[in-house]
């Protein structure tokens, strides 16, 4: 590929070949001493969790250390006044420094400290004597990748959420821009925050350790990141079409940024959600479960960016139950998740029957399949009702059955929505009432 800004060039290559040079004398010198790093390492196999720890040598650090100390020799000051007047360079370090005038401080930061850590990514593990030796093509690559980000208008986001709960075999699933796949085993040490003591691990197995991932790239336009907000809902409704198409537990927490090697943002962030995960009810996701998530995520792509808001109550509501510890809360959830769908209209006095009613014709077109699905769901309103009100006596066995009946049948509910594109909740009472009124006069003839 022909270089485009050759003063780019010629002076970052000027500059790695200098520093390296540097540095290997000092090194041979005894002056300087190539650091080394403790790492964890996982691999999960037999059915469990193999922890061990390497030791690898930190050249990227001993560069790093070398710029900090050198700067003066390395003529970072002269560096600077050449790139500055390069229009693409001058605005790459402009977003570093916030809008303020370049330093070399900010050159070393945003510039030359990625571009060292590129360059030995790109260059075959070296030997000691050969470390500071100038690799051409390792530089070449380097560059390239650099200079095709400085001659763009975008940042890119990588979105990563460990997923817990969950398994799946080989292979990825992809839903549109979201991707739903097995982690390398550097990232379960990265995103599981694993540490060479192997006490950061203990209590965590199996399933405080996630395996799985969910990710997606956000794209903003250079030096902003008013895309990632957009990649944090994408995330949350893939997991949500996962938890539509079958029962499962799974969930996420941290949500890892990762921003474009050569973004000159800091490196990663984390966000967090505040989750209790459910170590009793894993999503195993199966082969044949992919054309259902799919054609869930289908129906509901087209309206992530701005769902209707009974969908919202209801999904929200729905995707708690599916963590909840105490089959009380479970119930709880699932009847105002189920409230948001059919309490348009519905008195106080006739929640119990009305929403049985409603959600009974939504779900069923025979007689007698409709009459199980409105008692079932007037038990379970009943013993609610027992349960926020503190009453002292509830049938357990009810009180560890019913909030899972609920719950799927929310499931059911929210995917006749979702898959029929029922987006008003105007719309779903008034077809449900046309069914109960025409099953009505049916009766009557």
């Amino acid at each position: 590929m022909p270089v485009r800004i050759r003063p780019l060039h010629e002076a970052l290559e000027g500059f790695l070949v200098n520093l390296l040079r540097l540095i290997g004398e000092r090194v041979k010198a005894g002056q300087l001493s190539i650091p080394e790093q403790l790492v964890a390492r996982v691999e999960f196999r037999d059915g469990g969790l193999w922890h061990d720890v390497q030791t690898i040598r930190d050249y990227v650090g001993l560069v790093t250390k070398a710029l900090s100390d050198s700067g003066g020799e390395l003529n970072l000051d002269k560096l600077l006044a050449t790139l500055v007047v390069i229009p693409e360079l001058n605005d790459f370090l402009r977003i570093g420094s916030g809008g303020a005038e370049p330093t070399v401080m900010n050159l070393r930061i945003s510039l030359l400290m990625p571009v060292v850590a590129r360059y030995y990514s790109e260059s075959s593990p070296p030997k000691q004597q050969q470390a500071f030796d100038f690799d051409e093509a390792a530089f070449t690559k380097t560059y390239e990748s650099l200079e095709e980000y400085l001659l763009g208008t975008e940042d890119t986001y990588r979105l990563v959420a460990p997923l817990l709960n969950f398994e799946m075999g080989g292979g990825s699933l992809t839903l549109g821009s979201v991707t739903i796949r097995a982690l390398d085993n550097d990232e379960v040490v990265q995103l599981n925050r694993i540490l060479p003591d192997h006490r950061s691990i203990e209590g965590r197995f199996p399933f405080g350790i996630a395996r799985f991932g969910v990710e997606t790239l956000a794209h903003c336009p250079r030096g902003s990141q008013v895309g990632v907000s957009a990649g944090f809902d994408r995330l949350w409704w893939s997991v949500i079409c996962l938890k539509l198409a079958k029962k499962g537990a799974i969930t996420y927490g941290d949500v890892w940024i990762i921003p474009h090697r050569w973004s000159p943002f800091p490196g990663l962030a984390r966000q967090s959600r505040s989750v209790q995960p459910s170590f009793f009810d894993i999503y195993r996701m199966a082969r044949e479960d992919i054309p259902v998530i799919e054609r869930i995520w289908h129906s509901v792509e087209g309206h992530v960016q701005k769902p209707p808001p009974f969908w919202m109550v209801a999904l929200g509501r729905f995707d708690d139950s599916t963590l909840r510890h105490r089959p009380e809360d479970k119930l709880i959830d699932t009847w105002i998740g189920l409230e948001a769908l059919f309490g348009k209209g519905v008195g106080v006095g006739e929640l119990r029957y009305q929403l049985s009613l409603r959600l009974a014709h939504f779900l069923e077109t025979d007689a007698g399949a409709r009459k199980r699905v409105r008692d079932l769901a007037m038990d379970a309103y009943k013993l609610r009702g027992a349960v926020v009100h503190g009453e002292a006596k509830r049938d357990v066995k009810k009180l560890s059955e019913l909030p899972n009946e609920m719950e799927m049948l929310l499931r059911r509910a929210l995917c006749n929505c979702v898959l029929n594109g029922i987006v008003s909740q105007k719309e779903l009472v008034s077809e449900v009432e046309a069914s109960i009124i025409g099953e009505a006069a049916r009766r009557v003839e």
